[in-house]
């Protein structure tokens, strides 16, 4: 499989610590894993290669790849070990720390944990309702490195106080639960972590974090950090300062490949931050070499002009220079509708139409903002008698899924293989479709009146760049004296 002349100078490079910018279709995997075989063919002993990634899919994509690439350059790569980054700290736990290698609490037993701290505190049993939210904010805790274990409760406190991402979230707790405040959450995390360790279970950040904790032990520390000499992540836009630390520590010593694109850096709501890799020389502490994946293979040239049209709108981000390297152009509508229903009822009939001309369901996407706007869809293509599955977020918002964001295909939801993918922007990460339809792109919806407007840039982003073959982007356009077409829809040029 040959490799493109950008891609061929990630696999040759030799510096120290390299930052790969990767924007969506570039070749990251195809990259990662030619690089890899090159350095075992130069000598570096497979078993010396560490490979970490963020979720179960794209873990099992590079594996896949790895061996398949592995076979036919006839190189033995069966060392390499290839992770998630969660997975790496449970495995560090279980033989460094057998004592902490606990089984992961999942949500209904959470649930409960945290009934009985609330209980124990004499906090409101409300807060217990409201678990999602109360979760979010002790993964933000644990995710700046506040270790619950410590009972540090005025630290946690004053970080709840002033971090803007946990102010948002009691905000929302506080609409329901009147009078809490970040004393009370930094209590109930103290709280919770007592009832975890009584019942003998982690939960994910904690496989991180106390994996970290190990780190700071000085013989396990140099063991580890001689045992690699080279450390690859991915996605690495998404990284949070746990995640961060922990990286900086296993490649203290070692060769560092970092990839992503910040103009996908879309879970800042979980504290992760595109300044990781924005700043990595500033924020790691030593030089490094940046190479861009410059040929888009995925959008058609007036798709991958829109999208980086709208992006460019951000600042502080990795300039970049994408080319398409297909000429056929993308089918591009924009459509405004008398309503959301009538845009509901036009989309499904729209992809009724596609399917009967011999497009299959699969190959077809509906992107909203919101959970909300999906479960409307359904029901009407439903009702038209369109196959489709709903890909919705878990709680009451976007979460950052410990594991789970797919890489390659429309795989989970509810319904059908050969179905419409009815998805919120967020679950649509790393996935693509040849035609995409996006909704509800109306001021107001998109950016979402509550978020940060470049965070929201870099969301629609990701969804104009999941069609390879077809985009229609629609907006209500009543009652006119108050709907307007979103700002992104001018900004990527799709309006005038």
């Amino acid at each position: 499989m040959a490799v493109d002349e950008h891609q061929r100078r990630v696999v040759e490079c030799r510096a120290r610590t390299i930052r790969m910018v990767a924007p969506a279709g570039s070749g990251k995997t195809q990259t990662i894993v030619e690089r890899a075989l090159g350095r075992i063919e130069e000598g570096a002993p497979a078993s010396r290669i560490l490979v970490l990634t963020f979720d179960r899919a794209a873990r099992a994509s590079l594996v896949e790849r790895l061996a398949s690439r592995s076979r036919e350059r006839g190189i033995d790569a069966t060392g390499c070990t290839i992770s998630t980054l969660n997975a790496f700290g449970a495995a560090l736990l279980r033989r460094h720390a057998p004592g902490e290698a606990r089984g992961v609490v999942d949500e209904v037993e959470g649930d409960r944990l945290l009934t009985r701290a609330c209980h124990a505190l004499g906090a409101p049993a409300e807060l217990a309702a409201r678990g999602p939210v109360v979760r979010e904010l002790f993964a933000l805790l644990k995710n700046a490195l506040h270790d619950p274990r410590t009972g540090n409760e005025r630290a946690f406190a004053r970080f709840l106080a002033r971090d803007t991402v946990a102010a948002e979230r009691l905000d929302v707790l506080r609409a329901d639960v009147p009078g809490v405040d970040p004393g009370l959450v930094a209590a109930l995390f103290a709280a919770t972590e007592r009832e975890m360790r009584a019942a003998r279970v982690l939960d994910f950040d904690d496989q991180k974090l106390r994996a970290l904790a190990l780190l700071d032990r000085a013989d396990l520390r140099a063991s580890i950090e001689a045992r690699w000499v080279e450390v690859v992540v991915d996605e690495f836009q998404d990284i949070n300062r746990l995640d961060f630390e922990l990286v900086r520590r296993l490649a203290a010593r070692a060769d560092l490949l970092v990839t992503g694109d910040d103009d996908q850096a879309i879970y800042g709501f979980r504290g992760c931050s595109s300044e990781f890799i924005v700043g990595l020389e500033r924020m790691l502490g030593r030089p490094v070499e940046s190479h861009e994946l410059a040929i888009n293979y995925r959008n058609p040239p007036n798709l991958l002009s829109h999208a980086v049209r709208l992006v460019c709108h951000n600042r502080g981000r990795i300039p970049k220079s994408p080319v398409a390297a297909r000429t056929d152009p993308a089918r591009v509508t924009v459509a405004a509708t008398g309503g959301t229903d009538a845009e509901a009822v036009g989309l499904a009939h729209r992809a009724r139409k596609a399917v009967n001309g011999g497009r299959r369901p699969a190959e077809i996407a509906v992107l909203c903002r919101t959970n909300a706007h999906c479960a409307a869809l359904a029901d009407r293509f439903h009702a038209a008698g369109v196959p489709c599955r709903v890909r919705a977020e878990t709680g009451d918002g976007p979460r950052k899924p410990a594991r789970g964001r797919g890489e390659g295909d429309a795989g989970g939801g509810d319904g059908p293989a050969d179905a419409v993918t009815i998805a919120t922007y967020f679950r649509a990460k790393g996935l693509q479709w040849p035609v995409v339809y996006l909704p509800g792109c109306n001021e107001g919806v998109v950016p979402h009146p509550r978020a940060d407007v470049e965070s929201e840039r870099r969301l629609f982003y990701v969804a104009l760049t999941r069609a390879s073959q077809e985009l229609v982007a629609s907006w209500v356009a009543v009652p006119r004296d108050e709907a307007r077409p979103s700002r992104f829809l001018v900004e990527a040029g799709l309006l005038g």
